[in-house]
């Protein structure tokens, strides 16, 4: 015997959560023990992905390994990646990265959509990217991008790291350092000497003394150091954190 049951009452649709059932059985003047259990309803989607790297429209010099917030509820991934256009096909992905085969250069499309443990989808995430030739003709710290922004470091578990990427077109000495709006410098890291290429950084909102940072607007300023060259390569970028 087999009984199926929608998760609904006459009242409607039941809200997520577990609920105890019971089934009694009677044949004839006999009732059988009685089958009870436990179900768990869920009906919730989980919430669209959030996209970190690369960046919305950034641009890199290598095949990236692509990267998203780790969702609590979502049981794995479904990604897709295509040259212009999407693909149909999706590639189911545990966990919250995807290192794709060897790309050519162009510009690629990407999609990542959550899927928890009863099959619900999330609505998909979308994003670009364009994948081009190293220059290293001549020193710079180019591509520099950051995500998310506003970036909310508040312990809800959305928006709480925040990554930030660029190129080196030769080998170079990189530091970050982060200001608030006041000047004052709120965290300063030490990144050492890199080679040429795309790499990327992550930050949690902490200062020097390990504390979260307040709500506003911070100054994040990379600079990239070549003892062949004379000044360094700066590159600013404006960051707004809300709690």
């Amino acid at each position: 015997m087999q009984i199926s049951w929608n998760g609904t009452t006459e009242a409607g649709l039941l809200p997520d959560g577990d609920y105890d059932y019971q089934l009694s059985v009677a044949s004839g003047q006999s009732q059988l023990v009685p089958l009870s259990g436990r179900v768990r309803i869920d009906n919730t989607p989980p919430q669209a992905p959030l996209l970190m790297y690369p960046a919305a429209a950034a641009k890199v010099t290598g095949t990236p390994t692509l990267e998203w917030e780790q969702l609590h509820d979502a049981a794995y991934f479904l990604v897709a990646l295509g040259k212009g256009e999407l693909p149909q096909a999706a590639e189911i992905v545990h966990g919250a990265t995807f290192k794709p085969a060897a790309l050519e250069s162009g510009q690629y499309s990407w999609q990542v959509t959550a899927v928890d443990e009863a099959g619900n989808h999330s609505l998909p995430a979308e994003s670009s990217f364009s994948l081009t030739a190293l220059q290293t003709d001549k020193f710079a710290l180019v591509n520099a991008a950051i995500a998310p922004n506003p970036f909310t470091p508040n312990g809800d578990g959305r928006r709480e790291r925040l990554l930030i990427s660029y190129t080196l077109q030769q080998e170079a000495e990189v530091k970050l350092w982060i200001y608030n709006l006041s000047g004052k410098l709120v965290r300063a890291v030490e990144l050492g000497q890199q080679a040429s290429g795309d790499h990327f950084i992550s930050w949690d909102g902490t200062d020097r003394a390990g504390v979260k940072v307040s709500a506003g607007t911070y100054l994040l300023r990379l600079v990239a150091t070549n003892p062949n060259y004379g000044a360094p390569a700066v590159v600013q970028r404006p960051l707004l954190v809300i709690k």
